[in-house]
């Protein structure tokens, strides 16, 4: 409980974004106690709709608004990766030389970046996987992707093996 009201307490986007890709992927590899994972998802849901109902009004709309005016900036960090990714896609700009090497990839931007400051005072991107992608390139986003997938795979084949769990608790004497 106290993990779930630090996600939203935190009031971040990409927090409650990973809750639903947790969520999607807890029922994709539930296996046989994909009950008991529903019932803990139905449990998370009253948990959010309880806290959303007494939190700050300013809370909820800072979860549901987006801006197109630059906002935090982060979108014109993006936009510097995304173009330091086109300039090296296969071995990237080389493990932690993201941010020193980021000022160089704003000169000619074909945009109005409105926070450029960020850039000038080495920001990092703020995306885990345009950040890897910038610095490692296709290879080590790769490899990354694959130390992800690869233990997901093997979770899967280890709860297929379980046994289903009994929904009641029934004592034995």
């Amino acid at each position: 409980c106290t993990c779930l009201a630090a996600i939203f307490l935190t009031e971040s986007r990409g927090g409650v974004i990973g809750l639903a890709v947790a969520t999607v992927v807890a029922i994709a590899y539930a296996g046989p106690v994909r009950r008991q994972i529903l019932i803990s998802i139905a449990a998370t849901a009253a948990f959010a709709v309880l806290y959303f109902s007494f939190a700050p009004p300013k809370s909820f709309q800072h979860l549901t608004t987006f801006t197109t005016d630059g906002g935090t900036g982060r979108s014109d960090l993006w936009t510097v990766a995304a173009k330091a990714f086109r300039q090296h896609p296969l071995a990237g700009v080389g493990a932690g030389n993201y941010t020193i090497e980021e000022p160089r990839f704003l000169v000619n931007v074909n945009q109005n970046l409105p926070r450029a400051d960020l850039v000038l005072h080495h920001e990092g991107v703020h995306n885990t996987y345009l950040h890897l992608a910038a610095e490692l390139g296709i290879v080590g986003a790769g490899l990354f992707l694959f130390t992800i997938l690869v233990p997901l795979v093997y979770a899967r084949r280890v709860i297929a093996r379980f046994p289903p769990l009994p929904l009641r608790f029934e004592p034995t004497i």
